[in-house]
């Protein structure tokens, strides 16, 4: 049997819920916070990423840009469910994904811009969420969900001949900071 990226990253976050059972979850609730509160952010940004990609079939796209939206869309769909069994895991029910809007006037320039933003807005977010991870298990899962999401902005910003990796190191946005960044494509 062979196993995808996806049964990798769905077996190390459903793994990693089995072991977090128990006292941690009861805290994460108690606290309104911990690994679960992290998790469902996670997953409101996956979600959103994922709307993203799905909503994208009104833009004028050249075929590698549009191989790279349902390649991209399958690592979101992927995360997304992982992400959901992982709250489940851990006792929580799952968030539904909110309402998000997103604008498809501009073609593919204009696409291709909002797609390494968001992405990099993804990056920043987790990798500042991450801080919270109390679970080493869980925290090498979105070690790996940042490193796709950072190489997804990469591959955008290739596609817009800009550079791909422009600092040295990735920022680190607090939720404030991510929801402030994220504002235009939430619902008001």
């Amino acid at each position: 049997m062979t196993l995808t990226r996806a049964d990798l990253l769905l077996r190390g976050v459903a793994g990693a819920g089995v072991v977090l059972a128990g006292p941690l979850a009861g805290r994460a609730f108690a606290q309104g916070g911990g690994d679960v509160d992290v998790l469902r952010f996670g997953l409101t940004l996956e979600q959103l990423e994922l709307v993203f990609y799905e909503n994208s079939a009104g833009v004028d796209l050249s075929p590698a840009a549009r191989a790279l939206v349902d390649e991209f869309a399958g690592h979101q769909r992927a995360f997304v469910e992982a992400l959901e069994a992982a709250i489940e895991e851990l006792g929580g029910p799952a968030d539904r994904a909110p309402r998000f809007r997103f604008t498809t006037a501009g073609g593919e320039s204009a696409f291709v811009a909002q797609a390494a933003a968001l992405e990099d807005a993804g990056v920043a977010a987790l990798n500042g969420a991450g801080l919270r991870i109390e679970s080493k298990q869980l925290l090498a899962v979105a070690g790996s969900i940042v490193a796709t999401e950072a190489a997804h902005a990469a591959t955008w910003r290739l596609l817009a001949e800009e550079t791909p990796t422009p600092a040295s190191f990735d920022e680190r946005f607090t939720r404030k900071r991510a929801l402030r960044a994220l504002r235009p494509f939430l619902p008001r």
